[in-house]
């Protein structure tokens, strides 16, 4: 389990939650990766929406010091299971509405006031080791910053 400085990924839980369940999405979950989601698929309903942390990247000046921050992305994997080989316009239409509602939920979205809001970073087609035929998958990025300050150290 991350602690801080990271975000904690169940405030992007919390905010979908109550802004897509159960309107737009049967459930949202929170995994340590994306593939984990694979693991639990027959647990995972449909359309459902898994958060995971994608990525944490310290920059600023180099060297100790204060004026360095933290960014962090996270991927929200959105997951449509059909049964249909032929319901890609159905899945297609759930992905695209799905897709609306993350964005309208989390663009500019403060979840922690330590926290910049945050931004939309892109999306992409997703499959894990399923039949894209069965399992359509597509994760969208949206990333955060905080900076980084020194804490004198006690002994």
């Amino acid at each position: 389990m991350r602690t801080a400085p990271f975000l904690d990924p169940e405030l992007l839980v919390s905010a979908l939650s109550g802004a897509l369940v159960p309107t737009l999405a049967e459930q949202v979950l929170s995994a340590g990766h994306p593939g984990a989601a694979h693991a639990r698929r027959a647990r995972i309903g449909s359309p459902a929406l898994i958060v995971c942390p994608h990525l944490s990247v310290p920059y600023g000046p180099e060297g100790l010091g204060n004026g360095r921050f933290l960014a962090e992305t996270y991927g929200v994997l959105i997951q449509v299971r059909t049964a249909a080989p032929d319901a890609w316009i159905e899945v297609a239409t759930t992905l695209r509405t799905l897709r609306a509602g993350l964005f309208d939920t989390l663009e500019a979205a403060r979840l922690d006031p330590a926290w910049a809001p945050l931004r939309y970073v892109g999306g992409e087609r997703m499959d894990v080791d399923d039949d894209p035929a069965q399992i359509y998958r597509w994760i969208e990025y949206y990333q955060t910053e905080t900076a980084l300050t020194l804490r004198p150290r006690t002994l």
